[in-house]
């Protein structure tokens, strides 16, 4: 029941469903014409046909009939033939038995679509045409069209062939032809993410974060338990300080895949982050402390998250509680000059000067320049 191993599930509710047998064999009749489409007229070539490149199908669309009226008449061509040993309907034969394997007629393939599954079925169709050219009145004719095909057909290879010169260069562009593929849609958004991450010019790099976020929502539009999408979604979104609509994602994440570190940590940061921003840059302190106690609660051991929400708590006059959180992130990060003149800080404020010295003698110790930045703020 998962959408990238098994392209016949839709949406039902709130709840993956299988397709019906007949929205199953529609579908597969349909993809089946469209490998016959592009063994004759080869376009729109695409790496990737995963869902939902090729949408739904039933019986009532016109490509699914086509087909099922063509791959009927073969096969009646191709059987009718058999003690005849004609090579044209031996190819159509062979065509049609090799892609039958790759069809999800006879068992699932994991995809609905892929051109590679007709490199063996080809050769049925390539010795059918040849058989079929020979047949012609006069040799020229049959090499005049056989020298025309190929040279169609070696132009159109030559074009395609750079598109494979990175993964970058295929994904951008094979998504203009598998629009509704969920997973080339999230290929770009990590390309554009991984690139943006790297980036140096700040306001190119939003551009990117921005984009990437655009490919992973479309791919969360055809496919909203993507998970990988998920995680660029949201870490975009992170990076753009959207924090509601980060941590909105790594939530749901982290119940996609429990098992997966990588959701975890990347909410507690967000949550960690996020309230450091709702606290520091628009005063809502409420949501600040829910925020820093929820990040806690996913990532115990983080010393920032426990000097935030001593902020936090000082701020609002929880000095008790402001004061054992500063302990918390002293104890998890002794060496930290920050830290620990927060701690004499709070010591301070809960009447302890003698331990309010001993702190801030150790922070000046430890980096006289934190402590000159704190003392200028």
């Amino acid at each position: 029941m998962e959408l990238m191993n098994n392209p016949f599930l839709k949406i039902e509710g709130d709840r993956w469903v299988a397709f019906s047998a007949g929205e199953k064999l529609a579908t597969i009749l349909y993809t089946l014409g469209r490998y016959i489409q592009l063994l004759v007229f080869p376009y729109p070539l695409t790496h990737d046909y995963y869902p939902r490149t090729i949408g739904i199908k039933t019986f009532g669309n016109p490509g699914a009939l086509l087909a099922l009226a063509g791959y009927l008449f073969l096969i009646w061509f191709a059987v009718k033939g058999l003690a005849q040993r004609d090579p044209v309907r031996f190819g159509i034969l062979f065509f049609l038995l090799t892609i039958s394997i790759v069809s999800n007629l006879v068992f699932p393939v994991g995809t609905l679509m892929g051109e590679r599954f007709v490199f063996m079925p080809s050769a049925g169709i390539c010795l059918a045409v040849a058989a079929l050219l020979c047949r012609l009145p006069g040799r020229k004719t049959a090499l005049v069209i056989a020298g025309a095909v190929a040279l169609l057909f070696s132009i159109k290879t030559v074009l395609r062939n750079p598109v494979w010169a990175s993964n970058e260069r295929l994904f951008f562009t094979d998504v203009k032809t598998s629009v509704n593929s969920a997973k080339i849609n999230n290929a770009c958004g990590g390309v554009l993410f991984e690139k943006a991450q790297k980036e140096k010019d700040g306001a190119l790099q939003l551009t990117m974060y921005e984009q990437a976020f655009n490919y992973a929502n479309q791919a969360l539009q055809i496919y909203p338990n993507y998970k990988d999408a998920l995680l660029i979604r949201g870490g975009c979104q992170f990076y753009l300080k959207n924090y509601d609509g980060a941590v909105a994602d790594y939530r749901v994440a982290v119940q996609l895949a429990s098992g997966d570190p990588r959701a975890r940590s990347y909410l507690a940061l967000a949550l960690r982050e996020g309230g450091k921003y709702f606290g520091e840059q628009r005063g809502e302190l409420a949501k600040a402390t829910q925020f820093l106690t929820e990040s806690w609660q996913v990532n115990p051991g983080d010393p920032e998250t426990a000097r935030l929400l001593g902020v936090a708590n000082g701020i609002q006059k929880r000095h008790n509680e402001a004061l054992e959180w500063f302990k918390k992130a002293v104890a998890m990060a002794p060496g930290n000059a920050g830290y620990l003149f927060d701690l004499g800080t709070a010591y301070y404020i809960m009447g302890d000067p003698a331990k309010g010295e001993e702190y801030r003698r150790r922070a000046v110790e430890t980096d006289p320049a934190v402590v000159k930045e704190k003392l200028g703020q």
